[in-house]
Parts: structure tokens; sequence; C-alpha cells
């Protein structure tokens, strides 16, 4: 914070210069106190007069609905207010860059009307669909998307992290059923498997069966 604030400006506009006029010093031989400096004059303000300089200038800058000057304590408020609209509205700005698709229907806020007679964004929502999808995968990979959505501002509030939790319960649920899945899958390629083993098998034994008789009887009809 600057403790201080001090500029220079020009006073005395018009006063004449020494080449068109006598010093009182001259005009009656007697010396005269030094007058205070004309050009390049230097003020200074402490700390609280440039606090109270700034607070009068913000004050006049906010005008109340009655067209007077907001006091003191309503400018703290419309500063507070100022503040809370920009961390609402970043806040859903964060879900919904997230969210992409899956946010239904926008950003709708809550507003509340300041001293000066603009209206604040003091609260926010955003509606996102989190229903499951038709195949344990797809649910899984939008579940992933709606949590990195609930939780992308800076600071989730309570409601993203159950929407977050929610989303982590329906993964696990997913999770399981693609497992069922794969197990299912898992036997029914054991099953086949072991069919195309069992018919590999017996083709093999009647091939190797038909070439034994086949050499018997070449043998048989070499001996004749």
């Amino acid at each position: 914070m600057v403790d201080s604030v001090s500029w220079s400006h020009s006073v005395g506009k018009g006063l004449p210069s020494s080449s068109d006029a006598q010093s009182p010093s001259q005009a009656d031989g007697r010396r005269q106190p030094e007058s205070p400096r004309a050009e390049g004059d230097s003020v200074s303000l402490s700390r609280q007069g440039s606090e109270k300089s700034r607070q009068s200038s913000g004050a006049a800058l906010h005008k109340g609905v009655d067209g007077k000057p907001l006091t003191d304590s309503e400018l703290r408020e419309v500063r507070d207010l100022e503040r809370r609209d920009r961390q609402v509205r970043s806040h859903e700005r964060a879900h919904v860059a997230a969210g992409g698709n899956l946010v239904l229907g926008g950003i709708r806020y809550q507003f509340e009307r300041g001293p000066n007679g603009d209206r604040y964004a003091v609260s926010g929502e955003v509606s996102i669909d989190t229903s499951s999808e038709g195949s344990p995968e797809e649910t899984l990979q939008k579940m992933a998307r709606v949590k990195r959505a609930a939780l992308a501002p800076a600071q989730p509030s309570a409601t993203d992290r159950a929407v977050a939790a929610e989303a982590s319960v329906k993964e696990m649920k997913a999770r399981t059923e693609l497992r069922a899945e794969q197990a299912e899958e898992g036997t029914i390629q054991k099953e086949h498997s072991g069919r195309e083993s069992r018919i590999s098998r017996y083709a093999k034994s009647a091939v190797q069966s038909e070439t034994a008789e086949h050499r018997q009887s070449e043998g048989l009809s070499r001996l004749v």
C-alpha cells in the first residue's frame, strides 16, 4: 500500500514576472517576509488522508438510487457485492467449461440489488446430466466428466461435492457390471474353446484312424 501521495501543481498564473515589476523589498528598501513559492508547490497527504480521498472519490463514482453519494458503509457493501458477483460468475463458468454438453440449460443466477441500484449475482446454479448410459464403458466415461465438472471451481461447494460423490457411486456400479460382463464373456469363451478343442481332438483322431487303415490296406495290397 502507498503510504503517501504527492504531486505538484501550478498556482499564481498571471502574476507579473521579475522583469515586469520590482519585488516588495526593492520597492521600499525594507526586507519583506518571503511569500510561499508560486510554482512547483508540493502537497503531500498522509496514509489516512489518502484513504479518505479514495473513499470520497469512490463515493462520488457510486451514487444511491436517490442520486446522493453513498455513505462509507454503503460503499463497502457495494464493494462486497462486486467481489461476490465476480466469485459467483467465475465459479459457475468453471462448471460450464468442464461440463461441456453435459450442462443443461446454461447458468441460472440469483441477484441482489445494491445501495447504488445495480444488480449483483450472489449465487448461481448449473444443471448437469448425471444419468447412466447404455453400457458400463459409456457410463464410466460420462461419470468421469461429471466429476471433473463438479469439482472444476477453485472452491467447490457442498452441493458440488455431493454431485461428484454421486458420480463416483455410479462409477463403482458400472465397474461391477463391467466385471460381470467380462466374467460371463470369459466363461462363454472358455466353453467355446472347450468345444473347439474336443472337436479338434475328435477330428484329429478320425484322421489318424483313417490314415492307419489306408496304410494297412496299402500294405495288404502290396503283399498279395
